[in-house]
């Protein structure tokens, strides 16, 4: 799904964007968020242990309901093009580790 926006780059304040809200989120793996140019993106956060964590992104037609489990399985389903079943099964597996 990339090709949405096939002249996105991903900026330095993006980054930036997304480490200071998972920061201040810190239990939370996705978040939906839009940009400068008013696109939408899904971000997946994945933990690395003592290192950096890394922000995985894609872009989405429209936003999903705000609750991190729908925004988890909406990016499933855009970034790897998984069935509904899987997106569930994926974000549901996530969602054990979080400490609510």
């Amino acid at each position: 799904m990339i090709a949405a926006f096939p002249d996105s780059i991903v900026a330095e304040s993006d980054h930036d964007d997304d480490s200071y809200w998972f920061a201040d989120h810190p239990k939370r793996r996705f978040r939906a968020k839009e940009d400068r140019q008013g696109r939408l993106w899904l971000v997946r956060r994945v933990l690395q242990g003592g290192d950096a964590d890394v922000f995985l992104r894609t872009p989405v037609a429209r936003r999903p309901i705000d609750s991190e489990f729908t925004i988890g399985v909406a990016w499933f389903q855009t970034a790897l093009r998984v069935s509904p079943e899987h997106a569930l099964k994926a974000t549901r597996k996530i969602m054990r580790g979080v400490r609510r």
